[in-house]
């Protein structure tokens, strides 16, 4: 009787070391890229993983893999189909998809970036235009202005948003809280056109200090809570310092009144 063969128990074989520079210009494609240094000028197509020290990437570029560096810097657009991990800052300007998640020492964005799971960076979080991430967000200092979308919870030692069109975000956790919208025409007197009711969703907020504008959200706790125009906020628990005549504190009946009735 044959013996089956018995697995191998052998460990993976290391990656290669990142040795060499190398610069590209123009349509290309690899199955794998690990270096030291990597420059792309046009468009790439990597079917398997790029691993290196620094990557400067201009164009339109696609990795279907995972991508590993201690510095990414993007200008164009850049797909990446597994798990993205930069040791120290990322900075893109443009279009980013990420399916996978994200693990930054910082991270800058301007443009549009999707991160379909978290996205934990250990040091400043900046975006400007649309950031939509599909799990938790976890940072230092977490600011962004324009469209936000954070499906998970959102930790960081302070957060300020100046958000515009629909936003939303999951539980908020921070020590100091500045959620606002962006004030397109700044006038001396209330036009509901200009400024529109709230427009910002969040799940719930705990922190030390809270400043809200436009905001709808179910739970607040925070020793010092400011609401300014047009906040809708189920349940406190903490002190309002000050609260604009617009905003609303309780349970909000949206039925619409009677036929012949109005407010």
């Amino acid at each position: 009787m044959a013996v089956p063969a018995r697995p191998s128990t052998a460990p993976p074989a290391p990656p290669p070391h990142r040795t060499g520079a190398f610069r590209e210009v123009g349509t290309v494609r690899h199955a794998n890229i690990h270096a030291q240094r990597y420059r792309l000028r046009g468009s790439g197509r990597i079917t398997g993983e790029v691993d290196v020290d620094e990557a400067e990437l201009d164009g339109i570029v696609s990795v279907s893999g995972r991508l590993t560096a201690d510095r990414l810097e993007v200008k164009g657009t850049l797909e990446v189909g597994g798990d993205v991990t930069v040791r120290g800052t990322v900075r893109l300007r443009g279009t980013g998809r990420f399916l996978g998640g994200l693990t930054a020492g910082g991270l800058t964005t301007d443009g549009l970036v999707r991160i379909s799971q978290g996205a934990r960076v250990t040091g400043p979080l900046s975006a400007k235009g649309t950031l939509e991430i599909g799990g938790d967000a976890v940072a230092t200092l977490f600011s962004s202005e324009g469209r936000v979308a954070i499906a998970g919870a959102l930790r960081a030692s302070e957060v300020d948003t100046v958000f515009e069109s629909e936003s939303t975000l999951g539980p908020v956790e921070a020590a100091i809280v500045s959620l606002r919208p962006r004030q397109l025409v700044p006038l001396p007197i209330e036009v509901p056109v200009l400024n529109p009711r709230a427009f910002l969703h969040v799940d719930r907020i705990e922190g030390e200090r809270v400043d809200l504008e436009g905001v709808e959200v179910d739970y607040v706790k925070a020793s010092q809570i400011v609401l300014g125009r047009h906040c809708h906020v189920t349940r406190i628990d903490g002190t309002i310092a000050r609260k604009d005549p617009t905003s609303y504190v309780g349970y909000e009946s949206r039925t619409p009144p009677p036929h012949g009735l109005s407010r």
